[in-house]
């Protein structure tokens, strides 16, 4: 059950420091955020192909964290950009090493909430909006699944389909390989699992997308890529690609939709990105045009989102340059132009993995959030957190692409860092350590 938190008026861990970028207009900001520091947060932003950030019709900006054991899965909520954060809900239920997939209902004025619960089950919330005061309040919660689910590997998500009714997609490991798992519910408080799944079909990830007239489901394996729906009671499935997503569980992908259509980027074993576009009005997917000019030669995630006017972006990592790097379409993928390269700072970009995130859906200045740790200091078992840019996609400004370089030296300066010799991580553990929010219980 979530527990709701009044608005930090202290300003000291949840103010994210402003670096400036070379490129000024394009980064609107970056810097840490403070409010999701913690320790040993494995999943802070696992996996891949859920959603964890979504913009309200306010601008606000909320973002679902595994802050690791001392934190649990934390709500932060943002209302100016990025740049401060507070602590909107908790849900203390959710299992140590849970991943977790929120939605925002069409109205927006809804959220919906899954993740893995400390009880072997899966839990569904439904999260009402206040866009008076910006608060979050519980409208229902229930167990999709009490048994059966282990939280190192299931990767739950939620989506509202065309007839309004709820669809929760996860995996399971079997005996028998990972399968895939779906249930439905009317009212969000009971759960049926819908029946004729294939059986003997391998899957690592099931994510459930809204089609008009119902769902659809993206049933992912290392090896290739399956469209599924339920067509006069029967499963049809579609190989929509022949090369799976990377990944433990074949999470490496990500989703964006634009009225109807749904647009999908992959990554595959060999680091190139697929890129796959669906018709809503004709049913049909289709590949879709990434240049190779664009694209590094090793990229190992993506995220896919689109703005309010129906530009779509993709994001993704160079991994050898160290880079985040963002592109724009604006005719459903058929063409592509450079929107951003962020550079991480040098100190936050030491993990050998990268976990980034953008929000599906945003208005004119897009979020990036990436997680970083510290290998030389245990690892995940050490300080972990997110650095953030918040890009300016607005038509209006400059066509050049922007570089954030803050980086570029090696001197580093601020409350977090010390000297040209190397880094102070004593400011760094005492952020990590302090409690910075008064929780109030939820009338």
């Amino acid at each position: 059950m979530p527990r709701f938190f009044r608005a930090n008026t202290r300003g000291s861990l949840s103010e994210a420091r402003e670096a400036r970028s070379a490129s000024e207009g394009d980064i609107v900001s970056q810097g840490v955020i403070r409010a999701a520091a913690t320790e040993q947060a494995p999943k802070m932003l696992v996996s891949r192909m859920q959603d964890h950030i979504v913009e309200t019709d306010d601008g606000h900006l909320h973002m679902m964290l595994n802050l690791g054991p001392n934190r649990g899965l934390t709500l932060l909520s943002s209302t100016d950009n990025a740049k401060t954060w507070t602590i909107a809900a908790q849900f203390d239920d959710a299992a140590l090493r849970t991943s977790s997939d929120i939605r925002l209902t069409d109205d927006g004025d809804k959220l919906l909430v899954v993740y893995s619960n400390d009880t072997k089950g899966i839990t569904y919330v439904g999260l009402d909006y206040n866009a008076r005061n910006g608060a979050w309040s519980v409208e229902e919660t229930s167990e999709v699944t009490s048994f059966g689910i282990d939280a190192d590997t299931t990767n739950p998500t939620i989506v509202e389909g065309g007839t309004g009714n709820l669809l929760v997609a996860y995996n399971m490991s079997t005996d028998r390989g990972v399968r895939g798992v779906l249930a439905g519910s009317q009212d969000g408080e009971n759960w049926v699992k819908v029946s004729g799944l294939d059986p003997t079909a391998q899957t690592g990830a099931l994510r459930v997308m809204a089609t008009p007239d119902g769902f659809g489901g993206i049933y992912a394996s290392k090896n290739e890529i399956f469209w599924v729906t339920l067509e006069n009671n029967e499963w049809v499935y579609e190989k929509i690609a022949d090369n799976g997503p990377v990944g433990l569980y074949a999470t490496h992908f990500s989703t964006t939709t634009v009225g109807d259509d749904i647009f999908l980027a992959s990554v595959s074993a060999d680091n190139r990105i697929t890129f796959l576009h669906y018709d809503g009005a004709t049913k049909t997917w289709s590949d879709g045009v990434t240049p190779p000019s664009t694209v590094g030669d090793k990229v190992s995630s993506v995220q896919m989102s689109a703005d309010t006017d129906g530009n779509i972006y993709l994001t993704y990592d160079d991994y050898d340059d160290g880079t985040l790097v963002v592109i724009k379409s604006i005719d459903e993928g058929d063409t592509w132009v450079p929107e951003a390269v962020l550079d991480v700072p040098r100190l936050y970009e030491q993990a050998p993995v990268r976990w980034f995130e953008t929000p599906e859906h945003f208005d004119d200045e897009l979020l990036v959030v990436s997680q970083f740790y510290f290998p030389g200091l245990d690892g995940f078992k050490g300080p972990n957190g997110l650095y953030h840019f918040v890009v300016d996609t607005d038509p209006s400004s400059s066509s050049a692409p922007a570089v954030a370089a803050a980086s570029g030296g090696r001197a580093f300066s601020g409350p977090f860092f010390s000297g040209d010799s190397g880094a102070d991580f004593s400011g760094l553990r005492a952020a990590f350590s302090q409690h910075h929010d008064d929780v109030s219980p939820l009338a």
